[in-house]
């Protein structure tokens, strides 16, 4: 059988592998081998594992590497993953005491969830002092994560990405318990976000977060649940919209009338922008109180950014000037 060696590269602290194809266990058993080579030398800051396909099962030796890379004193380990097919995902992991000087853990994968890596990633989770956590592609159920969120006490953290998997209520615990600046909720590959009926509450007050970047869907939601400062710093919306959608703007404004003081608004508009419909002007006279709009329409891997600088404008004002 042939050898798919892996792509290593090192310098200046940052240690990325990637690679095609994976055969199995000894790829990542020599990767440890490789990572344990480095004790006692250049201090390694950040490690990037990119398996672009595969594993097709769970493997002992991701294990094995993944303990070689924090016995580096790494502080930075980002885990990115293909095809990966045929793995199960759990959380019933063994939290280890040990010693970790992780401050970002970014997972886009379910590798980290499987059978043999989880306690790895449970033990990360509750022992090291993270301040960024990017958690995507995970493969994790809702109740999942709901149990996960749960169970997290994460004193440093102030960047939290989650898929839209996880339920609003879990991610406003969450937050209520924690000091997380930048919130992204990002979505779903393979679900789509599902529509919860959520009983009246009272709303809980969000303190710390400034930033939020998400889908509109997920806006009009979340925010019937939580309070955020004013004057807000950032809102980041991407709409997406629908082959029988016809304009994005009732939808936009009711997201940015939840946030009547924005310093800052982002939208970015994904799919069926060459359908004129879509991006409509309405006759509405509701005024954007952002200071600062950035929109950016997505199309087929091109870009159109437009800037404008308008404050407490009128909606159809704005969209005038900018979409084109």
């Amino acid at each position: 059988m042939e050898y798919n060696c892996p792509q290593l590269s090192n310098h200046s602290g940052v240690v990325k592998v990637w690679s095609t194809i994976w055969t199995g266990d000894r790829q990542f058993h020599a990767l440890s081998v490789f990572f344990n080579s480095l004790m006692g030398l250049e201090p390694v800051q950040q490690a990037h594992l990119c398996p672009y396909a595969g594993p097709t099962q769970d493997s002992p030796g991701l294990l094995s590497c993944l303990e070689s890379v924090q016995a580096l004193g790494c502080q930075e380990l980002h885990c990115s993953g293909g095809a990966c097919t045929g793995i199960q995902t759990l959380l019933n992991g063994c939290v280890n005491h040990c010693t970790s000087n992780l401050r970002v853990l970014r997972v886009d994968s379910l590798l980290l969830f499987a059978h043999w890596t989880v306690s790895f990633m449970v033990t990360a989770l509750h022992n090291t002092p993270l301040q960024r956590l990017p958690l995507t592609n995970t493969g994790l159920t809702p109740a999942e994560w709901t149990a996960l969120m749960a169970s997290l006490k994460l004193l440093q953290l102030n960047i939290l990405e989650v898929e839209a998997r996880c339920s609003n209520p879990t991610l406003v615990g969450f937050l209520s318990r924690h000091q997380v600046q930048e919130l992204r909720v990002s979505s779903d590959k393979h679900h789509s976000t599902s529509r919860v009926k959520l009983h009246p509450r009272p709303r809980t007050f969000i303190p710390s977060l400034v930033t939020l970047n998400t889908l509109a869907e997920v806006i009009t939601t979340i925010m019937r649940l939580m309070d955020v400062p004013k004057p807000f710093l950032s809102l980041a919306i991407r709409l997406c919209p629908l082959s029988g959608q016809h304009c994005i703007f009732p939808m936009l404004i009711d997201c940015t009338e939840k946030f009547p003081e924005l310093k800052e608004l982002q939208i970015t508009v994904e799919n069926n922008i060459n359908n004129p419909a879509v991006c409509a002007v309405p006759d509405d006279k509701r005024v954007c109180s952002a200071k600062c709009i950035f929109l950016c329409l997505l199309k087929q891997g091109e870009n159109l950014n437009i800037t404008v600088s308008h404050h407490n404008s009128c909606w159809s004002q704005l969209t005038q000037r900018t979409v084109c």
